[in-house]
């Protein structure tokens, strides 16, 4: 926080704070708006994605056109507000799959011991990393997160899996499965084929 800013904030908070008080928000002494560029309260896109009137152009993530091989269906979708307050969050599934770059490097250098190594080290360090920033996030947009790659019974399961397996794949060291080879698989056995062949990006991104 800078001082003097009437949010207490640092300058991109404040400005988000500022765009969530409406279009004429109290300007704050200490963080004023860029006199080059256009207010953040009106962007023209959002994540890369066209805004239409001022609201995002609908994305259409149904199982069905993410089962295709990038065709979309042009039958328009009936939008719904969601009324759960329970968030199904997919945070674990880097960790116990070897989902992270620095997976690839170890599996690369140290074989399947590196990629334990690395494993272990995530999970040991993720409740004070991922999931505590998971549960602001979401307890911030008033709903309960639930973890279903960290339930006791994957957990097991995955632990028993030898970690050969779980570091190259089927095919083994020589012919080396791509990252999270098992949840693709699953993914694509479950007709969510454009899902299997996504690449790994940080959902933040």
């Amino acid at each position: 926080a800078k001082p003097g800013c009437v949010h207490g904030s640092c300058k991109l908070c404040c400005r988000k704070a500022q765009d969530r008080l409406g279009p004429n928000p109290p300007r704050c002494p200490v963080h004023k708006p860029p006199k080059d560029s256009k207010s953040l309260a009106e962007p023209t896109e959002l994540g890369g994605v066209a805004l239409q009137d001022g609201e995002p152009a609908t994305l259409d993530l149904s199982a069905v056109r993410l089962s295709s091989d990038g065709a979309t269906s042009e039958a328009p979708l009936d939008l719904m507000t969601a009324t759960s307050r329970v968030l199904l969050v997919g945070t674990g599934a880097d960790e116990l799959l070897g989902g992270y770059g620095r997976h690839r490097t170890a599996r690369a250098k140290r074989g399947a011991e590196g990629v334990q190594s690395e494993m272990l080290k995530d999970l040991q360090r993720l409740w004070r990393r991922n999931l505590g920033r998971d549960d602001r996030v979401v307890a911030d947009h008033g709903r309960e997160a639930r973890h279903p790659f960290l339930d006791d019974a994957v957990l097991r399961f995955v632990g028993s899996l030898p970690i050969d397996l779980l570091a190259f794949g089927p095919g083994g060291e020589a012919d080396p499965a791509p990252d999270k080879w098992m949840l693709r698989e699953l993914a694509a056995a479950r007709g969510l084929t454009a899902c299997a062949r996504f690449k790994k990006r940080a959902i933040q991104f």
